[in-house]
């Protein structure tokens, strides 16, 4: 046990409360990226069909798209819905037909999230930026090597003093650097990766 515990405060293990910051991250990158995609999104949604994973698709995700770009709620009844789909504008169903896979983004298993992030060539520095929020959920000693791998240690005057004080101080000294450029830098425990 006490062998277990090492091991897991190493700084190759991952905290699970920042697994499930990089995974709703990266489930929210992907759904805003199928949104877009036009061909690609249509070949994500074959391969979701293909390969028995229809059940991602969220009707009632996909039915809140679905209203929001339509600018009205959407009938209830199978045949209601088929006639509304029947006697919409081309544009609507293409937009639609397209965002059918970014609703099964926030369902699908976090393996298939990051494939499909790969195939889309998705680079994370477009959509995240060191902050606040990812830096208060590590401990003094994973901000160290966070710190230190993001060039922050070194950017930062003061830094071992700054890191022997609070941790809610020292994040907002990480967070104060002068001249130091937050975008850009996505740090490996958020990268696509293979593990």
């Amino acid at each position: 046990p006490a062998k277990k515990a090492k091991q897991d405060a190493s700084p190759s293990a991952i905290p699970p409360r920042v697994v499930e910051y990089r995974d709703k991250l990266w489930r929210d990158i992907c759904e805003k990226q199928l949104s877009a995609a036009g061909e690609k999104s249509m070949n994500v949604l074959l391969t979701l069909c293909l390969t028995g994973r229809v059940g991602n698709i969220s009707g009632s995700r996909f039915k809140a798209t679905a209203e929001k770009l339509a600018g009205n709620e959407l009938p209830g009844e199978f045949s209601e819905v088929l006639t509304w789909i029947d006697q919409a504008d081309f544009s609507l169903t293409d937009a639609l037909t397209c965002r059918i896979s970014a609703a099964a983004a926030k369902d699908m298993t976090i393996d298939t999230v990051k494939k499909v992030l790969k195939y889309l060539n998705t680079d994370l520095t477009k959509f995240w930026k060191i902050d606040q929020a990812f830096l208060d959920l590590h401990t003094k000693t994973e901000l160290d090597v966070l710190a230190e791998e993001l060039g922050m240690k070194s950017a930062m005057d003061g830094y071992a003093k700054s890191l022997a004080g609070k941790k809610d101080e020292h994040v907002k000294a990480l967070m104060a650097i002068k001249d130091f450029v937050y975008e850009g830098k996505v740090p490996k425990v958020l990268m696509l990766t293979d593990d």
